[in-house]
C-alpha cells in the first residue's frame, strides 16, 4: 500500500513538473510571438520611414534640378539679351548718320524737291544715280501691293508724274535710317471715287554721296487710295 501511495505521489510530482515546463514553455513561445510580432512592426516601421526617406530624397533632388535648371534658363536668357543689346548697341553706332552729312544732304533733296513741284522734269531727274531703282507700295482698303522698278521704269514713272494734281501735305523731312541719308514729302489730292475722300502719296528717298554730289539711290512711293485723312494723323 505504502508503495503505491508512493508512486502515486511520484506520479502526481512528475504531472506537476511537466505541467510547470508546459506552462513554462508556453511563456516562452508566447514571448518569442510578441518579439516576433514587435520586430515584424518594428520591420514595418522602418521600411514606411525607410520609404518616405527615399521619397522625400528624390523630391529635394526633383526640387534642386529644378531650381538648377531655371538658374540655367534664366543665365540663358540673360546671355542671350545682353548679347541682343550689345549687338542693338552697335549696329546702332553702324547706322547712325552724322549731323554733317544730314545738313550737306538737305540742299540736294530741297532742290529735287522743288524741281518736281514746279514741273521741272527734267532737271529732277538729274538727282537720280545712274543704278537708282524704286518700288510702289499701294495700300487700297486695308489691302497692300508691292510692285518693284528697275531704274528705267523708276524714271518713267517720274516723267509720267503730275505735279500740278497734287498739293503738298507736309514739308519733306531729311533725316538717318539704317545708315542712309532719307528724304521723305507727303502730298495729297481728291479722290475720284468720293468727294470726301484723298489719296495721299508719300515719296521716301534715299541717298548716297558721291564726291561732294547726293543723289537719289532709291524710291519708294506709297500711296494710300480713298481715305478721308492721312493715316496715323487721324
Amino acid at each position: 500500500m505504502r508503495s503505491l501511495t508512493a508512486m502515486l505521489e511520484e506520479s502526481e510530482n512528475r504531472q506537476e513538473s511537466s505541467q510547470s515546463a508546459v506552462r513554462e514553455l508556453a511563456a516562452q513561445i508566447q514571448a518569442t510571438e510578441r518579439a516576433l510580432n514587435a520586430a515584424r512592426a518594428d520591420a514595418a516601421t522602418a521600411s514606411v520611414s525607410t520609404t518616405r526617406r527615399v521619397e522625400a530624397a528624390k523630391t529635394e533632388t526633383a526640387q534642386v534640378a529644378q531650381e538648377y535648371s531655371r538658374k540655367i534658363d534664366n543665365l540663358e536668357r540673360d546671355r542671350q539679351r545682353d548679347a541682343a543689346i550689345q549687338r542693338a548697341r552697335a549696329q546702332q553706332k553702324e547706322n547712325v548718320v552724322p549731323e554733317a552729312q544730314l545738313r550737306a544732304a538737305k540742299p540736294f533733296v530741297q532742290t529735287w524737291k522743288t524741281t518736281w513741284e514746279t514741273a521741272v522734269i527734267a532737271d529732277h531727274i538729274r538727282y537720280y544715280s545712274p543704278t537708282a531703282d524704286g518700288a510702289r507700295i499701294t495700300v487700297d482698303n486695308g489691302k497692300e501691293s508691292r510692285q518693284y522698278w528697275s531704274h528705267d521704269q523708276l524714271m518713267t514713272q517720274v516723267r509720267q508724274s503730275s505735279p500740278a494734281e497734287w498739293s503738298l501735305l507736309r514739308e519733306s523731312s531729311v533725316y538717318g535710317e539704317g545708315g542712309s541719308v532719307v528724304a521723305e514729302a507727303a502730298y495729297r489730292r481728291k479722290a475720284a471715287s468720293a468727294s470726301n475722300t484723298f489719296e495721299f502719296w508719300v515719296r521716301k528717298s534715299y541717298w548716297s554721296e558721291t564726291s561732294g554730289s547726293w543723289r537719289v539711290a532709291r524710291e519708294e512711293w506709297r500711296y494710300y487710295r480713298d481715305v478721308p485723312s492721312f493715316p496715323g494723323n487721324r
